[in-house]
């Protein structure tokens, strides 16, 4: 798949310029493939390049850039860089509820990737307000007993447990 990817830029870049969407997009495909391989130098370059692109090109708050800024903010919690994961995940947040609103789901996945950095690091104080907020949003959306906010509530026990707040 890499030499695939790679041949495929070569391809667009030579055809429609290495600053077309399409040779973007391509770049982004291989910056997924080095970050499956761990291959998290090479991944990182093509993901801050693309990033530096689209936001001279749409803005530093267009979907397109906060996509970028979303598999940054990934690759870095993969490589437990999680205060530089935490910061990008915080601005794509900031995007998601402006654009889709607080109870979204492409919202509320991203209030789950700051619960969990925080969880990993063992900094429950800061993780317990987005998991609440999580299970809180579960409730209003499906019901107290659906089965949807089970895991959730879950995700509270085990941080009060953490915390061995048992009370």
């Amino acid at each position: 798949a890499e030499t695939l990817y790679q041949r495929t830029i070569e391809a667009r870049a030579e055809h429609f310029g290495e600053k077309h969407p399409k040779t973007i997009a391509a770049s982004l495909g291989l910056a997924g493939i080095y970050s499956s391989q761990k291959k998290y130098t090479e991944a990182e370059k093509i993901y801050q390049d693309v990033q530096k692109e689209r936001e001279s090109i749409f803005g530093e708050n267009h979907p397109k850039t906060i996509h970028v800024v979303y598999k940054l903010a990934t690759l870095h919690a993969k490589q437990k860089r999680y205060a530089e994961a935490g910061s990008l995940y915080k601005r794509v947040l900031k995007h998601r509820e402006k654009e889709f609103g607080n109870d979204h789901k492409k919202t509320i996945t991203i209030v789950n990737k700051l619960a969990k950095l925080y969880y990993k690091q063992k900094k429950y104080v800061e993780a317990e307000p987005f998991y609440l907020r999580i299970v809180e949003t579960y409730i209003r959306t499906f019901g107290l007993k659906h089965v949807k906010t089970i895991s959730p509530k879950y995700n509270v026990v085990l941080l009060l447990m953490a915390q061995e707040r048992f009370v």
